[in-house]
C-alpha cells in the first residue's frame, strides 16, 4: 500500500472515494455551487492506494488560522474527508494515513491540528483529544421571555442599533467581514478561507442552501452580527448560527429570533457550552442542550 499526496487530477477519484468510504452519493451540482468538495487543498490531500493501483482511502487538510487568548493568531490544519472503504477497514490504512499528514503538517509549521470527530475513539490514538464542544439549545418559544439587563432595571436606557432581515443570496459580503471580525478577537475561534465563501462551499451559512439571515447594525450603520436561520420540523425556527462582535448585538439578534411569530420553539445549532443565551433568559430553566464534542 502507498500513501500518496493527491493533486488537481485526483479530485473525482478523491470525492468518489470517500463517499464510499461512507456509504454516501454526492449531491447533485446546481448553479449555485455549494459543493463542499470544492474548496478542498488538493495539494494538502492524502490517498492510500493498493498495490494494484486502487484508491482504498482518502485525508485532506484545510489551512485555518487559530486565534489564540491575546489575540494571536497561528496556523493550525483542520483535517477533514478521512475515510477508508469498508472492505480494506482494520489492515492499517487509517494509521498509515494519520502518521503520514502529522508528518506533513509538523513539517508545515502546523504545531496544531482541529478536526470534528464522527466516532470519538478513533483519534485518541493519533494525539488528539477532547478540546472544546458545541451544543443544541432548544427553547420553548411561551417560555423565551428574556431579562432585562441589569443596566436597565433600574435606569431607561435606549437601545440601539437594528435589524434587518436578509435573502442569504444578498449579504455574502457581510457575513464573512462580520464572521472575520469577530474570529479574529474571539480566542479557539477558526478562520473561513476566503475561497470558502467565494464557492459556498461548506454548512450553513456559507452553503447556497435557503436561509434568512438576520443582520444587526450597530448605531451608526455597521454589520456587527448577524443570524442564519430557516423553518424546519413543523413549529420550530432552527439558527444555524449566531455570530456578533458586541453583547448588545447578540441580545438583539436572540431578541429578534425568540420573538419570531407562528413559531413554538427555536433551536439553535452549534452553541459553545458557555453560551450567554441562559442567563439572559428569564427562565434559564427553559433551554435543553445535548452536547458534541470538537478535537485538538
Amino acid at each position: 500500500m502507498e500513501i500518496r499526496p493527491t493533486t488537481d487530477e485526483d479530485l473525482d477519484v478523491f470525492v468518489d472515494t470517500v463517499h464510499t468510504a461512507f456509504a454516501r452519493f454526492r449531491e447533485t451540482p446546481t448553479e449555485d455551487g455549494g459543493l463542499w468538495w470544492s474548496a478542498l487543498e488538493m495539494d494538502r490531500g492524502l490517498l492510500a492506494v493498493t498495490a494494484e493501483g486502487k484508491p482504498v482511502g482518502t485525508a485532506a487538510a484545510y489551512s485555518f488560522e487559530l486565534t489564540l487568548p491575546g489575540g494571536i493568531v497561528v496556523p493550525a490544519a483542520g483535517v477533514s474527508a478521512v475515510g477508508v472503504l469498508p472492505t480494506h477497514r482494520r489492515r492499517g490504512v487509517l494509521s498509515a494515513m494519520m502518521r503520514h499528514q502529522l508528518a506533513e503538517l509538523r513539517a508545515r509549521g502546523e504545531f496544531l491540528a482541529v478536526l470534528l470527530a464522527t466516532e470519538a475513539v478513533i483519534y485518541g490514538r493519533f494525539g488528539y483529544g477532547p478540546a472544546t464542544s458545541t451544543q443544541r439549545l432548544t427553547v420553548q418559544r411561551h417560555r423565551a421571555a428574556l431579562a432585562p439587563p441589569r443596566a436597565r432595571r433600574t435606569a431607561d436606557v435606549p437601545e440601539t442599533g437594528s435589524v434587518e432581515v436578509l435573502g442569504r443570496a444578498e449579504c455574502g459580503e457581510i457575513l464573512e467581514e462580520v464572521y472575520d471580525r469577530y474570529r479574529r478577537a474571539q480566542p479557539g475561534a477558526l478562520s473561513r478561507p476566503h475561497r470558502w465563501w467565494a464557492r459556498r462551499a461548506g454548512q450553513p451559512p456559507i452553503s447556497p442552501a435557503p436561509r434568512y439571515v438576520a443582520v444587526h447594525r450597530d448605531a451608526d450603520g455597521v454589520p456587527d452580527g448577524y443570524a442564519s436561520y430557516s423553518f424546519g420540523e413543523p413549529d420550530t425556527l432552527t439558527v444555524d448560527e449566531t455570530i456578533t462582535t458586541d453583547d448588545d448585538a447578540a441580545a438583539a439578534l436572540a431578541r429578534f429570533l425568540l420573538g419570531h411569530d407562528l413559531v413554538g420553539r427555536v433551536v439553535f445549532k452549534h452553541c459553545p457550552p458557555d453560551h450567554p443565551l441562559r442567563l439572559r433568559l428569564a427562565d434559564f430553566r427553559a433551554e435543553r442542550s445535548p452536547h458534541c464534542l470538537h478535537w485538538f
